[in-house]
C-alpha cells in the first residue's frame, strides 16, 4: 500500500494481558482525524501505546508521520510549577515558547502558571497535558480520552482546535459524544 493512502496501517496486531487479549486484524487510519470508539478493555488505548511504540506487541504498524502520544491518565512532576513544566519541554522539545503561551491563554490557564502541578485538579493537569501535546512538532496526535477531566467551556476549545489544526487527530474515546461536530472516521474497536 502506497504511503500517500494512509496515515496509520495496523496489521495482524496481538496483544496478550494477564487474561486480556487484543487482536485487531486490520485498522487503517487516512482521515485527519479518526476516532477510536468502544467500550473499556476493547483496545482502544493498547493500539494507541503501540503506535506510540511504548508497548510491545505482536503484528506489523507502519506510520507514515511523526506521533505524539497523550495518555488518560499523565504523570506529573510534583515540585514543579506550571509555567516550569511547559518552558522546560519547549526547550527539550525545540518548540515554540510564543505557541505555548497562545495555547496557555486559549485554555485559560495563565492564573495557574504558578502553581505547583502537584496542587492542580484533574482538568487542570488535562490542560497542561493538551498544551504540551499541542505545542510539539510531530504531525499526529494520538489523543487517549483527551475531554477527561475538562470542563464545559475547554472541551469547546479543543474541539475548535482539532477543526482548525492542519495536524492530524487519533482520538481514543467511549462514545461520539461531543466530538459530533467534527468530520472524523470512526472506527467503532
Amino acid at each position: 500500500m502506497s504511503s500517500l493512502n494512509y496515515l496509520i496501517n495496523v496489521e495482524s496486531f496481538v496483544k496478550q494481558y494477564n487474561q486480556v487479549k487484543i487482536e485487531i486484524e486490520n485498522l487503517l487510519i487516512t482521515n485527519r482525524i479518526t476516532l477510536l470508539i468502544g467500550e473499556n478493555g476493547c483496545g482502544k488505548s493498547t493500539i494507541l501505546k503501540a503506535i506510540a511504540e511504548l508497548i510491545t506487541f505482536e503484528g506489523e504498524i507502519q506510520i507514515t508521520k511523526s506521533v505524539k502520544y497523550m495518555p488518560e491518565k499523565s504523570q506529573f512532576p510534583f515540585d514543579v510549577t506550571v509555567y516550569q513544566f511547559l518552558s522546560s519541554l519547549c526547550a527539550l522539545n525545540d518548540s515554540s515558547f510564543d505557541d505555548m503561551m497562545s495555547l496557555v491563554l486559549k485554555f485559560e490557564l495563565e492564573d495557574k502558571l504558578n502553581e505547583k502541578l502537584s496542587k492542580l485538579s484533574k482538568g487542570m493537569k488535562a490542560k497542561v497535558d493538551l498544551i504540551n501535546v499541542l505545542n510539539s512538532k510531530e504531525t499526529i496526535f494520538l489523543l487517549d480520552e483527551p475531554l477527561s477531566g475538562l470542563d464545559f467551556k475547554s472541551v469547546e476549545l479543543l474541539i475548535q482546535y482539532i477543526k482548525q489544526s492542519p495536524k492530524n487527530f487519533v482520538i481514543a474515546s467511549h462514545h461520539l459524544g461531543r466530538f459530533h461536530e467534527l468530520n472524523a472516521d470512526v472506527i467503532s474497536l
